[in-house]
């Protein structure tokens, strides 16, 4: 170890989640925990002009002399520059990548859709094609942001462009081809995905999460989750039962105070999940996944966001028990953590964020087939606050 300063890599966040100190490093996406002498040597780390001096400073928090210190101190910042948590000053930190904005202002034409507004972030499509145009107007209807008026300057950051060509479909992003699809279905599918997001690259003061979310009387429940947790499946039962509809994919937080920006965007059911909502949806089956409007689900409540009040896990299984039970801080944390978007531009705020919701709301994890089981949980832990039954088989 040489006597040159040390300093905390940039790219590490810090934070308390309970009682225990944690490190995230975004670089590795590595999540380290801390002793009491490691958060002491951390925390002063950046004050220190050499190793020594960091020595001397940890001495003096302990009120011990430096050599007393000196050998812990010195292994302790081995590892953290192993771990690539910190290293030699003259690292620089690397700037966030360019990103694309676009800036359109021009008349509306007969191929164009919106502007849509996806977690705040405009969003025009052009489509060629009238049929399909007709298509994904529909889909998008839930999140158009202004009216529909042929005249209309449009400013937008995100433009998609659907053309087809001998039966070949390309989507554009942005003037730059995405891809290419054999179908129509297939194409409306890119749509959708590009839609939910692109606009994450522009989100810098908000933290995102891969959840659905539902508005009860108190505030709003988000239910974060992988793919084919049941998310949609959930929610789209909740509004049918009258509650409203913040979205199914992406739960949009303000860093201070907890706040849901709302993203109503048609609710996605996949082929497994149809048979089961069709007699809330109306939709009949299809072989691909379908775009349900939220609004004609049950009362059709649309949510304009409100505070996080809970967070609950869902996980999908095919049989077994209904199970909705408490998580403690660190382990809604940790899967907080699994569902979250945008870190490398949010950085510190995004990381505050997952720690303070994971430290102040309540968490639950919810094991659940679809039935009614879930739903009467769910809604008991939002009228009372508590559970009476938290299995039901």
């Amino acid at each position: 170890m040489t006597s040159n300063a040390i300093k905390p890599n940039p790219r590490v966040m810090s934070g308390s989640v309970g009682a225990t100190p944690i490190l995230f490093n975004l670089d590795d996406r590595q999540l380290h925990s801390l002793n009491e002498s490691g958060n002491v040597c951390w925390g002063l780390l950046s004050r220190a002009e050499s190793i020594e001096h960091l020595i001397a400073l940890v001495g003096d928090a302990y009120g011990l002399e430096s050599g007393q210190v000196a050998s812990e101190v010195t292994s302790l910042i081995d590892q953290f520059v192993s771990s690539g948590l910190c290293g030699p000053e003259t690292d620089a930190q690397q700037p966030a990548a360019e990103r694309d904005v676009l800036t359109i202002s021009r008349r509306r034409t007969a191929e164009m859709i919106g502007p849509i507004s996806a977690l705040g972030v405009p969003i025009i499509l052009n489509v060629e094609d009238a049929e399909l145009k007709a298509e994904l107007g529909d889909v998008v209807s839930p999140l158009r942001s202004e009216p529909d008026d042929d005249s209309l300057e449009v400013a937008a950051i995100v433009e998609i462009t659907v053309r087809n060509d001998l039966d070949l479909w390309s989507v554009e992003v942005g003037g730059h081809l995405a891809q290419r699809f054999g179908s129509r279905d297939a194409a409306i599918r890119q749509v959708v995905a590009t839609i939910n997001s692109k606009p994450l690259e522009y989100l810098d003061d908000l933290v995102v999460f891969h959840a659905a979310a539902a508005e009860f009387d108190d505030g709003i429940t988000i239910f974060p989750g992988v793919s084919n947790a049941g998310k949609s499946t959930l929610i789209t039962q909740l509004i049918h039962r009258g509650y409203g509809y913040v979205t199914d994919e992406a739960v949009a937080v303000r860093p201070r105070g907890h706040e849901v920006v709302p993203f109503p965007k048609s609710i996605t059911i996949d082929t497994g999940s149809q048979e089961l909502l069709a007699p809330l949806t109306g939709v009949l089956p299809s072989s691909s996944p379908i775009d349900v409007d939220p609004r004609g689900v049950g009362p059709g409540i649309i949510s304009s966001g409100g505070v996080v009040k809970r967070i609950v896990f869902p996980e999908f299984t095919v049989a077994g028990p209904t199970v909705l039970e408490p998580l403690d801080p660190f382990q809604a944390f940790n899967r907080l953590l699994a569902n979250s978007f945008q870190f490398d531009r949010a950085g510190q705020t995004a990381f505050d964020t997952i720690v303070s919701l994971a430290n102040d709301v309540p968490a639950f994890s919810l094991t659940h087939s679809g039935d009614a089981a879930h739903l009467e949980m769910i809604e008991e832990l939002a009228w009372t606050g508590q559970l009476t039954n938290p299995s039901v088989s």
